[in-house]
């Protein structure tokens, strides 16, 4: 749970006329994930022994392997940078259903935009690569009627090398209509037996006379 001063000072993806948001450069947060954490351990090691051993070839491919990880650095940030959002469909649900949110990405630039993926709170994300225009679905728990608003949610990128995490916080104009959940179903009316009657099964009604 973020708290409320902290969540203020995010640095968010809004929608702005006509719904859309576009991640702005400076909205992108990037931070190394496991595997790069491990790349520049390994650099360190690399580094230390080449200054040990007065490796000169040490020194090469370290500083070779050093310059593609800050390469690395630019291309998952750019991947991320200028992505459009736009909010879509929403089918009406029942208080308890899954809402099915649509949102729709789209891309501007002439190179795709391998590796996107869409994630909402502690749900599993949705991924794409993104070419031109893709829809991706955000599911989310109704809990009682009326207007269910889109929460803020995630857009990320690990591309290219896996070294590296980017991430934008998205926030969409976006709401599903959720009716009052069905009530339990009344049973149907007993119909009165008249065949073993004298007069057999003449129906309800006949011997009022």
């Amino acid at each position: 749970m973020i708290p409320p001063l902290a969540l203020r000072l995010l640095r968010r993806t809004r929608a702005g006329a006509g719904g859309r948001a576009r991640v702005a450069p400076r909205s992108i947060y990037i931070l190394p994930t496991a595997q790069g954490l491990l790349f520049a351990a390994i650099l360190l090691l690399m580094l230390i022994g080449s200054i040990n051993y007065a490796n000169n070839l040490g020194f090469l491919l370290t500083f070779l392997l050093t310059g593609l990880g800050v390469v690395a650095i630019y291309h998952t940030w750019a991947n991320l940078a200028g992505v459009e959002l736009f909010p879509g469909r929403c089918e009406p649900v029942f208080a308890g259903q899954q809402a099915h949110f649509e949102i729709r990405l789209e891309n501007r630039r002439r190179t795709p935009r391998p590796g996107i993926q869409l994630q909402l709170g502690a749900n599993a994300p949705v991924a794409c690569d993104l070419t031109g225009q893709t829809t991706l679905v955000l599911s989310l728990t109704s809990t009682r009627r009326g207007l269910l608003p889109l929460p803020r949610f995630t857009l990320s990128t690990r591309y290219p090398m896996g070294l590296l995490r980017a991430w934008a916080y998205v926030e969409l104009d976006q709401r599903c209509l959720v009716y009052p959940s069905p009530g339990p179903r009344i049973p149907a009316a007993d119909t009165p037996d008249y065949s073993r009657s004298q007069r057999g099964d003449r129906g309800v009604g006949v011997d009022d006379r």
